[in-house]
């Protein structure tokens, strides 16, 4: 009787928990019931995603010989989207300038930056360009592409090796401004290299053979140093540096007496010490050898048991 009395009142406790459970989310509550009294109004403004702002051909640390380029770009949730430039000068000095400021009324966009580097506002340097879109409520956006203008670029034919090497220019042919190159290398000790007096190249060539094995030069890392001059004779812009690893050819004699045909490889004999140091046995066939012998022997003798038995039961 006890343990009916028990189940049935804890099958009603449950109810109760459920049928409070159902009124206690069904009634207002207080904030419900305050906001019928309220007569302001509250508005709520939704705001969707964030800007965005984005250059859509980014070339990240590019270096242009040529001072003509364009950069196309997209907009999208942003009330102004700003375009800005900076510019660091040879001497170190930084301007900036606010290119445009475009009211994009939350509309989807796009545009390009056309820049003439050779203005006069510009020049040889380093420059970012910036692109950034606000919206009030929603936030801010950017997006940047750092690039460099030079008046050349040089890039050797390969890493390292043991001939003569290439060294190609790439400039704008147009830029007037470049009377000449001049071309140095300086050894690992930061020397000049005797053997090989500084390359001078005229536009419009752009290639030189860097003579380092023509002149015997020892194995070793060497800096190529090249810089475009003016007319006036005075240096556009600020070296431009390679390095370059040289490795010499080994010599290519043979020994005397030797067979320089032979190219069979030599083979190692292992030392097995004491009689048979000569032999071409290692210690691990000796070791396999054992085994193998204890194994058979191990096989035998437990032959030789079983068949002992068998005689003792008859």
């Amino acid at each position: 009787m006890k343990k009916t009395q028990k189940k049935a009142f804890g099958i009603l406790g449950l109810l109760l928990v459920i049928v409070m459970t159902i009124f206690a989310a069904v009634i207002p509550g207080p904030g419900a019931t305050a906001l019928s009294s309220v007569t302001d109004v509250v508005e709520i403004r939704v705001v969707g995603t964030g800007p965005h702002v984005e250059f859509t051909n980014p070339e990240e640390d590019a270096i242009y010989v040529t001072p003509s380029h364009d950069f196309p770009y997209i907009y999208d949730n942003s009330e102004t989207v700003t375009i800005k430039l900076e510019y660091t000068d040879p001497g170190g000095g930084t301007h900036e300038y606010i290119l445009d400021i475009i009211d994009a009324a939350d509309a989807v966009g796009s545009g390009t930056v056309s820049l003439d580097l050779s203005g006069p506002n510009y020049g040889y340097g380093d420059y970012v360009l910036t692109i950034t879109g606000v919206h009030e409520y929603a936030g801010m956006s950017e997006d940047s592409i750092a690039f460099a203008y030079y008046p050349f670029t040089a890039e050797l034919d390969k890493d390292h090796g043991d001939t003569n090497t290439t060294l190609t220019l790439d400039y704008d042919e147009a830029n007037e401004g470049i009377d000449h190159f001049e071309i140095i290398i300086y050894d690992q000790d930061g020397e000049e290299v005797a053997k090989i007096p500084a390359i001078t190249v005229t536009p419009p060539d752009s290639t030189v053979i860097l003579p380092f094995a023509t002149n015997g030069l020892p194995s070793g890392t060497y800096d190529i140093v090249v810089t475009a001059y003016g007319d006036d004779g005075i240096a556009l812009f600020e070296p431009y540096w390679l390095t370059y690893i040289y490795e010499a050819k080994p010599d290519e004699g043979g020994d005397e007496g030797g067979d320089e045909d032979d190219d069979s490889e030599s083979i190692v004999v292992p030392d097995t010490g004491g009689l048979m140091g000569g032999l071409n046995i290692s210690k691990s066939d000796f070791l396999i050898t054992g085994l193998i012998i204890f194994f058979m022997m191990g096989v035998g003798g437990l032959y030789f048991i079983i068949k002992g038995n068998q005689k003792a039961k008859k």
